[in-house]
């Protein structure tokens, strides 16, 4: 108990990439076969299951898909899944900490509520720094992630910005969110948009009227 910190929340050193690397070597030690920087060509079926995979002449067997819709739609699966909508990505690159939470906090998870931003959903912003060994001394990393529900979702994010502060430089991605027609698969292209965690501490801040 403890061997992480205080909080009940984890982040891989090195940013998330560290997850799959993690999930490589369990899935090595109990058989398992890890193929990197794959394209997925088919999905294999049998009696109406899917039974496997197939790239280029190499077949993967298994009783249970998981996947990003982008596989299935890449292979003509289009019926397996609908677009639900769109979420929207902010990355900023700054030089403080986030004002609004303690000093001495150097990760940390905002949930702005849907009730108090006017919005149909909640708006998600996570912070993370050179402890992550994402960063180097000196600079963070804002992420702020939400549903996108109107024609300008850049527009979406100001109150968000706002409570960021001044941001060195950002980059916004606009992913489209889909859900499984069937028992095929259950993710989206954007799922990491919405997973961001509670590094350590956590505030809800009111939007000033």
């Amino acid at each position: 108990i403890g061997r992480y910190g205080d909080s009940p929340f984890i982040y891989p050193l090195y940013g998330l990439g560290g997850i799959p690397e993690g999930f490589s070597r369990l899935c090595a030690i109990y058989g398992g076969t890890f193929i990197l920087n794959q394209d997925i060509d088919e999905v294999l079926f049998e009696n109406g299951q899917v039974c496997g995979v197939r790239s280029g002449d190499q077949v993967a067997k298994c009783k249970t898909l998981i996947c990003s819709p982008s596989y299935v739609l890449n292979t003509g699966h289009t019926n397996k899944v609908k677009q639900i909508g769109q979420a929207i990505r902010c990355i900023c690159i700054v030089d403080h900490k986030i004002s609004a939470v303690h000093k001495e906090a150097e990760s940390v998870q905002i949930i702005l509520p849907q009730r108090q931003t006017g919005r149909k959903s909640d708006i998600y912003i996570m912070m993370v720094s050179q402890i992550h060994q994402v960063t180097k001394q000196g600079f963070y990393l804002a992420i702020i992630s939400a549903t996108v529900e109107t024609d300008n979702p850049e527009k979406e994010l100001d109150f968000a910005l706002s409570i960021i502060g001044p941001v060195k430089e950002k980059f916004i991605k606009i992913s489209p969110m889909y859900k499984s027609n069937t028992c095929l698969l259950y993710t989206s292209d954007a799922a990491d948009d919405l997973l961001c965690v509670d590094l350590g501490g956590r505030r809800i801040i009111k939007k000033k009227k």
